[in-house]
C-alpha cells in the first residue's frame, strides 16, 4: 500500500517523485535535510536480528551513532550506552553481548536503544512488532508507549495490525495503493470505519477489535 516508501521519504533514504516532507516548520525531503534532522528522525526497523550487525557487540552499535554525531568521550558513551540499555529493559551488561546471544525481543530492544542515543524527537518504527511473537509485541508496544511518554517524542508507528497500531497511537492514517484513504482518531478509525479498505482490514481481527467479522 505504499507504507514502507512513505516511511523511506520520511527518512531520507528515498526522495518522493511528488509531494513534500515537512518536519517542525521545515521542508526536510530531498537536499533539504540537514544533518540536525539525520539525527532528530531514527528508525526501528522490522527485523531486529538484520539490523544489526552480528559480528559487533551490542553496546559498539548503539554507541556508533553518538560516535559520528557528538563529541562524547569513550568513557561518557560508555555509559550512555548502559543507560539506554536499562531505559529499554536490558542490563548494562548487555552491552558485551553479541546478537546472536540475544532473543529477538532483545534484539528490538537494543535496535529501540540505538535509535534513542542521539535523543531524536521522532521514532519511525516500520513494523518493528511484525517478525515477533505475540507475546514479544505486547511487551515492545508497551516500552514504546512508556517512552513516548517519559521522553516527550513522537513515534510514526508503521503496521499491517490495526490492532496492534490503536494500543500505541493516537491518530491512524490508512493507506491503500499509495494513497491515504482514511486519516482519525484511533478510537474513531476502529469505531467507525469509513472507507471499505478500513473495514476490511478491521474485520481480518475481529477478536481483538471487540467488531463483528463481517463488514
Amino acid at each position: 500500500s505504499g507504507k514502507s516508501t512513505l516511511v523511506k521519504c520520511v527518512l531520507g533514504l528515498e526522495r518522493p517523485s511528488a509531494g513534500e516532507v515537512w518536519f517542525e516548520g521545515q521542508r526536510i525531503d530531498g537536499r533539504r535535510r540537514s544533518v540536525a534532522h539525520r539525527g532528530q528522525i531514527q528508525p526501528v526497523f522490522q527485523n531486529p536480528m538484520s539490523s544489526l550487525n552480528p559480528r559487533r557487540r551490542v553496546g559498539d552499535s548503539i554507541a556508533d551513532p553518538m560516535a559520528v554525531h557528538t563529541t562524547a568521550s569513550r568513557r561518557e558513551r560508555e555509559a550512555e550506552v548502559a543507560r539506554l540499555l536499562e531505559l529499554v529493559g536490558l542490563p548494562a551488561a548487555a552491552a558485551q553481548r553479541y546478537p546472536g546471544q540475544l532473543s529477538g525481543g532483545q534484539c528490538q530492544r537494543v535496535s529501540i536503544a540505538r535509535a534513542l542515543a542521539l535523543k531524536p524527537k521522532l521514532i519511525v518504527a516500520d513494523e518493528a512488532t511484525s517478525a515477533l511473537d505475540v507475546l514479544v509485541q505486547e511487551q515492545v508496544i508497551e516500552l514504546l508507549h512508556r517512552l513516548r511518554t517519559e521522553l516527550g517524542m513522537a513515534i510514526l508507528f508503521v503496521s499491517h495490525n490495526l490492532a496492534v497500531t490503536r494500543r500505541l497511537c493516537v491518530s491512524i492514517a490508512v493507506m491503500h495503493r499509495g494513497r491515504i484513504v482514511e486519516f482519525n482518531d484511533a478510537d474513531a478509525i476502529v469505531k467507525s470505519p469509513q472507507h471499505p479498505y478500513t473495514q476490511t482490514l478491521i474485520g481480518s481481527v475481529p477478536t481483538l477489535l471487540g467488531r463483528p467479522s463481517a463488514v
